[in-house]
């Protein structure tokens, strides 16, 4: 056998990393069959990726029988964060769809095949955030996996997709033939596969072994250039000289760039044209290159012009004007331009779309002046914005009408040479009837040139095909499997937009929507937007851009071509939106303006209101925000003077009407309005004072949370108070605990604290110390009996009870596990819940429980004050029972309730995946009267709790939400309390007022809701008040005011 370090292929390098999970067997009563193969299958994997494809033992990690999700999780993310060349992670097992659609692995503690999986399997979702964070240059997921004889096929393979990865899902029933035959191929090779294995060459070869087993042809995404990774020398090869894996010689939706010039073909007539002006061009007069959107123009300048001017030695430069033209300008002038060089000017329209009139004047003044008489201009334009530009300078005016070049649509022999040469260059053949099929469906004959805009369409399904050959070859079948040559781009965006979550949905069509905007006669194009200027996308953003929707510089964004505008998706979008964004592309015209002039206050919103709630609505710039605050303060000022104008006049008109006799009344009157208008004055400055210290919360902590008490001891507002509370969220000051870990489920009881971890640990905290106890698995629930006594605490194995009286009584555990746990009023009464049933158990004697009733399934439980009625939270639907009656009432106000909890003043339910709350009132037979929902969560709610006055709930967008009833009835929110770095898994009442909160991020947190005990705590942290000079550099129209007297 060969030896390792000579062995080649992509996982041979010392940057690659590669984990393979395998799970086969499971906990307790699970109703998953067992995998006994899968144990054997997996290490034996492992050793031909060592042997055959070079991987070095140390950069391989296997995980038999994770225990939980959180195992599974952080072995992925060791995993994800090491490597840098390539990242593998192979899965075996079980794939499971949750009753809402969602994609599931399971895990050794998985216990059904669709109910309760967010707590015992892998979510899906998880490792597509994962392995967004990994910076590997190529990401590879195999999943062969089991499914149930009715599982939706089709959904999973659909859900297995990860932007930027290549996927390969293998479905059966269990039998792991995709394994083993892969395992085949690369340890002994096949004699019809190539020479070196690809990626590419095992989804061909197991597409045609599979099948003539009867088992299903395995479901692939593929994704850049991954599919042309080579694993391993074919050991079976023919004698074939070993390949070489070739860069795309298409570039897709992209531009050309130099680097290119060796594949760009079928414009050579049109460059040498180009050449030709420019170096026969008289000095002072520029050169204009006209062209549709689409047509080619930057790829004719950047792989055309510049390695023809680099073949005759003649300098050059290029720059996009962007919003800055005449800096952009001085950044290349520093460079340093000889004379006769030659200057390029990409994407001219941006002077008339991106550019103030002013700073555009200076650019084009300077460019036409001196710089055009040292240096040859070339600039390039969109046809569309010619005539603008013929209007803006003589010389730019002249270029159209004498220097122009247009980039006109390419003959269809021009076609043919920039499909077949790009391939032939890099050692590719098109099979028989490619060419003639992608100009048929261009439209193209022997008299008829492509239209402009179908050239990047082209160039990205040569690039989709080119991802999909076979061997060196470029096939027909690709091409069909692609969906032809129009649907290539629009299905790229769907295929994007289905795999990505929600949230990630939603901040999709945020970017997007931000990249259009509207012409003069309201038609819709492209706009390039500043990065920074975008909705916080992230990985998102980095999707779009591979997906080839998006094109990114260094500072800027703008959809990749004009065909995105033409996505359905995108068009409905618009139309749903678009007086909300003609009014954006206002104010956003409007706050540049106010920037161009040096933010004169003479450009500022007389009436910022409309402004303010756009604000609140979408996502806008840093500049906008900016002149939308400055344009406040300017209305405030505005307001006070108008009103001090009009009490003066009052004053007056009523001094000269009866100056002697109405002395005494007029002061009163001035009195009692002046009140009235300084208290509105107080309001507004409270306000004002809270929006800085939520905008700088990050920035600068400690001013943060002295600006929140500022504004509540200015005048205690909604917002004022929401600030201060919120505070407490700011670094450590209210932090009760942290762990290790995930933290699962809390509980209280007095100024006592339980919480439990994945890990089986469970802290009990309270004023007089921290004790730890363990579970018997991963904690699930826990629950205080009434009078504090007893923590009961569920795992996945049993439900233990814990005394923690001075002479404590033993208790037996109930064994098999639960979800949920709930003491009655009484303490003598305990439920338990989970997937498959709910019981009732008598604890009267702790050491022999004794179950009395047994009911439907579900999630969470919670008794009501008399402990008669009973509400379930689960299968999307909240069901309260009658104990005595037997008497069930269902209600199903929440689609996909999640949390379930009594109080005196009726039921409180969390709505999941619905982002809302709902306080639910109840008749005496525990039927639903009447129904108040709240959403004003950005993410699922997964936690509620209630005290005497005021609901809590949380969320996987990190926050608590601190709700009362308000008048008229209707559930109102008091305070956000911005704090958790992680999902908000349990929440709490205490005895004293005081709110409990935990989550992902392994920190328990107190918020105390009485705002003077709160300032008073907040200065306390701060140790000091600001300086007068700090409160200036934040609130320069604002006079001080001392937070901590």
């Amino acid at each position: 056998m060969t030896s390792v370090t000579t062995r080649p292929g992509a996982l041979s390098l010392i940057d690659t990393r590669v984990l393979l999970v395998g799970n086969g067997t499971h906990s307790g009563r699970s109703s998953l069959p067992s995998l006994p193969s899968v144990a054997d299958a997996v290490t034996e994997l492992g050793r031909v990726l060592v042997s055959e494809c070079g991987l070095d033992p140390a950069n391989l990690r296997s995980l038999i029988d994770p225990d939980d999700p959180l195992e599974f999780g952080q072995t992925l993310r060791e995993s994800a964060d090491q490597a840098a060349d390539v990242l593998l992670l192979y899965y075996m097992g079980h794939a499971l769809i949750s009753p809402s659609g969602e994609l599931y692995l399971a895990t050794h503690s998985t216990q059904d095949h669709s109910h309760g999986l967010a707590y015992d399997a892998v979510p899906y979702s998880m490792v597509k955030d994962m392995l967004s964070a990994c910076r590997a240059r190529s990401m590879v997921v195999i999943l062969d996996c089991a499914v149930q004889e009715d599982a939706p096929t089709d959904i999973i393979g659909a859900r297995a997709a990860v932007p930027g990865a290549y996927v390969l899902v293998s479905l059966s029933d269990g039998r792991n033939e995709f394994t083993t035959e892969l395992t085949r191929l690369l340890s002994t090779g096949h004699p019809a596969a190539p020479s070196t294995i690809t990626l590419e060459d095992v989804y061909t070869h197991l597409s045609q072994a599979l099948p003539a087993e009867g088992q299903a042809r395995p479901v692939r995404h593929s994704a850049g250039d991954a599919g042309s990774l080579v694993l391993a020398t074919n050991e079976a090869s023919q004698g074939e000289m070993p390949r070489q894996a070739p860069s795309s010689p298409y570039p897709g939706l992209s531009a050309f760039t130099a680097e290119d010039a060796s594949f760009f073909f079928g414009r050579e007539h049109l460059v040498a044209r180009l050449l030709d002006k420019v170096t026969s061009v008289p000095p002072g007069e520029l050169v204009a290159v006209v062209g549709q959107a689409g047509s080619g123009k930057s790829s004719m300048l950047r792989a055309g012009l510049i390695p023809a001017l680099r073949a005759r030695s003649i300098a050059h430069a290029v720059l996009v004007p962007g919003a800055q033209p005449v800096a952009e300008l001085d950044r290349v002038l520093e460079l340093g331009l000889p004379s006769r060089s030659v200057l390029i000017v990409d994407q001219f329209e941006e002077l008339f779309t991106l550019t103030q009139p002013e700073a555009r004047e200076e650019f084009l003044t300077r460019l036409t002046g001196r710089i055009a008489d040292d240096c040859v201009v070339v600039f390039a334009v969109r046809e569309d914005f010619s005539g603008r530009c013929a209007e803006t300078h003589p010389a730019v005016r002249q270029s159209l009408r004498d220097n122009a070049v247009h980039v006109d649509p390419m003959s269809k022999e021009e076609l043919r040479a920039a499909i077949v040469l790009p391939a032939a260059d890099r050692g590719l053949r098109l099979e028989p009837g490619l060419v003639e099929l992608l100009l048929s469906d261009l439209g193209v004959d022997d008299s008829d040139d492509a239209s402009t805009d179908a050239l990047p369409l082209l160039a990205h399904t040569l690039r989709l095909i080119w991802a999909r050959r076979r061997g060196d070859v470029l096939t027909v079948e690709a091409y069909q499997e692609i969906g032809g040559f129009r649907s290539t781009l629009l299905q790229t965006a769907d295929q994007l937009y289905d795999r990505l979550s929600e949230e990630d949905q939603r901040i999709m069509r945020a970017v997007l929507l931000q990249l259009v905007e509207f012409s003069a006669d309201g038609t819709v194009r492209r706009r390039r937007a500043r990065i920074d200027d975008l909705p916080t996308a992230g990985r998102v953003l980095d999707w779009m851009t591979s997906s080839r929707l998006l094109a990114l510089s260094s500072d800027y964004a703008e959809l990749i071509h004009d065909t995105v505008l033409g996505w359905p998706r995108l068009r409905q979008w618009i139309t749903e939106e678009r007086e909300l964004l003609e009014s954006v592309q206002e104010l956003r015209e409007q706050a540049d303006r106010w920037e161009a002039n040096d933010r004169h206050r003479g450009y500022l919103l007389v009436h910022p209101g409309f402004a303010t709630e756009l604000a609140g609505r979408v996502h806008l710039s840093a500049t906008a925000h900016e002149f939308i605050k400055a344009s406040q303060r300017e209305s405030r000022f505005a307001q006070r003077r108008r009103v001090r104008r009009k009490l003066t006049f009052f004053v007056l008109a009523v001094l000269s009407l009866a100056a002697a006799v109405a002395i005494a009344a007029t002061v009163t009157v001035w009195d009692r309005l002046g009140s009235e208008v300084g208290a509105a004055e107080v309001r507004l400055t409270a306000g004002t004072i809270a929006q800085q210290a939520e905008s700088i919360r990050a920035s600068d902590p400690r001013a943060s949370m002295l600006l929140a008490v500022a504004a509540w001891r200015t005048s205690p507002t909604a917002d004022a108070v929401s600030a201060l509370l919120s505070a407490q969220g700011i670094g450590d000051s209210g932090v009760l605990l942290r762990r290790n870990g995930p933290i699962t489920a809390m509980t209280t009881s007095g100024s006592s604290v339980a919480v439990g971890e994945t890990s089986g640990n469970v802290t009990l905290w309270s004023p007089a110390g921290t004790k730890e106890v363990s579970a018997a698995g991963s904690v699930r629930s826990i629950a205080y009996a009434p009078d504090g006594r007893v923590l009961a605490v569920a795992s996945d194995n049993a439900v233990q009870f814990f005394d923690l009286a001075d002479q404590p009584v033993q208790r037996a555990a109930l064994q098999g596990g639960a979800v949920g746990v709930a003491f009655s009023a009484d303490g003598r009464t305990f439920a338990t819940t989970d997937k498959s049933q709910t019981r009732i158990w008598d604890l009267t004697d702790p050491v022999t429980p004794r179950a009395t009733a047994t009911w439907p399934g579900a999630a969470k439980v919670s008794f009501g004050p008399d402990g008669r009625l009973f509400a379930t939270a689960g299968n999307g639907e909240v069901v309260v029972s009658d104990a005595v009656s037997g008497q069930r009432s269902v209600t199903r106000v929440l689609r996909d309730a999640q949390d379930v909890t009594f109080g005196n003043r009726g039921l409180v339910a969390a709505g999941g995946a619905d982002k809302s709350v709902a306080w639910l009132s109840l008749d005496e037979s525990g039927r639903v009267a009447q129904a108040f929902t709240y959403t004003g969560h950005t993410g699922s709610v997964l936690t509620v709790a209630q005290g005497d006055d005021l609901i809590v709930s949380g969320s996987v967008d990190n926050t608590v939400q601190v709700l009362r009833m308000g008048d008229p009835p209707g559930l109102v929110r008091t305070a956000t309390l911005l704090g958790h770095t992680g999902v908000v898994t349990a929440v709490a009442v205490t005895a004293d007022g005081k709110v409990a909160s935990a989550g992902t991020d392994g920190t328990v947190r107190l918020w105390d809701l009485d705002p003077r005990r709160t300032a008073d705590h907040l200065c306390k942290a701060a140790g000091g008040d600001l300086s007068t000079e700090q409160w200036a550099r934040y609130l320069p129209d604002v006079p001080y005011r001392s937070a901590c007297d």
